[in-house]
């Protein structure tokens, strides 16, 4: 699929050669929807990259550019400094990763950003994909293995105050996940989502794209399949006679299976919910070449990073789509390597690059194309107009991240590259440091402020209260443990930043 995005007007008419429906003219809705308009809904998209490890000096532009101070106490002073990009010889950067051609990373795009230093986790979390979104229990190290909680980009999939009963009606798909193995999943979910009860599970990932665009684009329904009577409806019944009944099978159900019958009704409910919906974009054309695992990476036992630039261009334009349509407003993807290192990456580039100048200038390129070729297109085709002058972009959030800081399988110094306000939430254009420099954590990393609570700030720009995502009165979002393993936590992260962990960060809330 390859579609190139030019304005909402262009899409609508022009994907797949059909003309699907006029753009909504703000000026000639009546007053009073002509401010409903005013207000898009956000949307958010994650993006998760395996091990980290990538020196701060490649990673973040220049401190030198870090010229406003502030104080979160009075031993804790962070910085930011404006993004400028550097233009020459046709390639514009940030930092060494955050690097691009400058035909397509453009100082409006940079503009648009915000490059954020200093989150930590304050135990060691060894591998992990759930740390990411905030399912901190999902690592290799167990530390967390009763504290099991639904990342955030589940908690707004199935919050009202994300999804309102309106906004479900276009809904095909309450969040999208992208991935490349069935073994790794950034995203976690209850088994029965609509109560919020049941194991925390991995959300499935789709691995074509043929199959994401066929579960978010709503299909014509023919008179044939209008007229039949909704299965859901014949199995709601034996459903309500068997847990509602006072004889026979329903009088033996344990209650095990009670709840399993429970979550059950729920997926079937949701089914039925997402077959019902309408939307203005259902005659998008499919993808015209489906791209999935197969396609990526590797092909005939070689590496071949150009099929991964194919793959996530391909991805990338269904996931636009989908936010154009209002389809869906959630996607998550686990990015695979851009790499052509044919040894062994984890033994050989990841465990080695914090103090070998080879393998990190590796590691260092295999993030810089992942920049280039999957993040800055994403945010490209997204960077078109929706309303009053505001773009796709402007009105989501996109954020990228690693799973360890420089230090691999070590939490500390977390790196997060964001595109986009979430409708007007944050400020952006903005290079912050959070850390609190003269305090060391070891040689010469330095602690600074919790990851729970960049967490936090996420919900609440996604229109999630407080009230929704803390848990036993704990403000930020995941858990929160201390350990010894990098030195005296309460000295290193002081208790006043686990109290201030739903707080709006310094410097980026608009």
């Amino acid at each position: 699929m390859s579609v190139v995005f030019r304005s909402r007007r262009q899409f609508l008419v022009g994907t797949g050669g059909t003309m699907l429906a006029l753009p909504i003219l703000t000026s000639l809705l009546p007053e009073k929807a002509r401010a409903q308009a005013a207000k898009p809904l956000p949307r958010f998209l994650a993006i998760a990259s395996s091990h980290g490890c990538v020196r701060e000096s490649n990673m973040y532009p220049s401190d030198q550019t870090l010229t406003e101070k502030a104080k979160l106490s009075s031993d804790h002073e962070v910085r930011r400094g404006n993004l400028s990009l550097s233009v020459n010889g046709g390639r514009a950067s940030l930092s060494t990763v955050l690097t691009g051609p400058s035909n397509k990373f453009t100082q409006q795009i940079a503009s648009k950003m915000n490059i954020l230093r200093g989150f930590d986790l304050t135990w060691g979390i060894g591998h992990h994909t759930g740390g990411h979104l905030g399912n901190f229990a999902r690592n290799d190290t167990n530390k967390l293995a009763n504290d099991w909680r639904p990342t955030i980009d589940q908690v707004m999939a199935y919050s009202s105050s994300f999804y309102s009963a309106n906004a479900l009606l276009s809904t095909k798909q309450r969040s999208m996940h992208v991935g490349n193995d069935a073994n790794f999943a950034i995203s976690w979910g209850y088994s029965n989502p609509l109560e919020k009860s049941g194991k925390v599970n991995p959300q499935p990932s789709s691995f074509s794209s043929k199959e994401l665009f066929e579960s978010i684009f709503v299909q014509k329904a023919t008179a044939q399949q209008s007229s039949r009577v909704p299965l859901v409806d014949r199995v709601y019944a034996s459903y309500k006679a068997l847990s509602d009944g006072a004889f026979g099978d329903a009088k033996r159900l344990s209650k095990a299976d009670k709840d399993r019958l429970n979550e059950h009704m729920q997926r079937i409910s949701e089914l039925q919910r997402r077959a019902n919906a309408v939307a203005s974009c259902g005659d998008v054309a499919p993808p015209s070449r489906n791209v999935d695992k197969n396609s990526g990476g590797v092909k005939e036992g070689v590496i071949k990073p150009e099929l991964t630039r194919e793959f996530y261009e391909t991805f990338n334009d269904v996931i636009v789509a989908a936010f154009m349509c209002g389809t869906s407003r959630i996607a998550t993807v686990y990015p695979q390597g851009f790499t052509s290192y044919a040894g062994d990456w984890h033994q050989e580039v990841a465990h080695t690059a914090q103090n070998n100048d080879n393998t990190q200038g590796v590691l260092t390129e295999e993030n810089r194309k992942f920049f280039e070729t999957a993040f800055l297109d994403l945010v490209s085709k997204l960077d078109i107009e929706e309303s009053n002058g505001k773009t796709f972009l402007d009105n989501s959030l996109v954020m990228w991240t690693q799973e360890s800081g420089p230090s691999t399988h070590d939490p500390i110094g977390l790196p997060v590259v964001t595109a986009g306000n979430a409708a007007g939430y944050f400020k952006t254009g903005n290079y912050a440091d959070y850390r609190r420099l003269g305090r060391d954590k070891w040689t010469d990393f330095y602690p600074g402020v919790l990851y729970n609570q960049w967490l936090a700030n996420v919900l609440q720009s996604m229109g999630i209260p407080r009230s929704e995502f803390e848990r036993n009165g704990q403000p930020g979002y995941g858990a929160s443990l201390t350990e010894a393993m990098y030195g005296d936590p309460d000295a290193l992260w002081p208790e006043r930043l686990r109290r201030g962990a739903s707080d709006l960060l310094p410097f980026i809330k608009a």
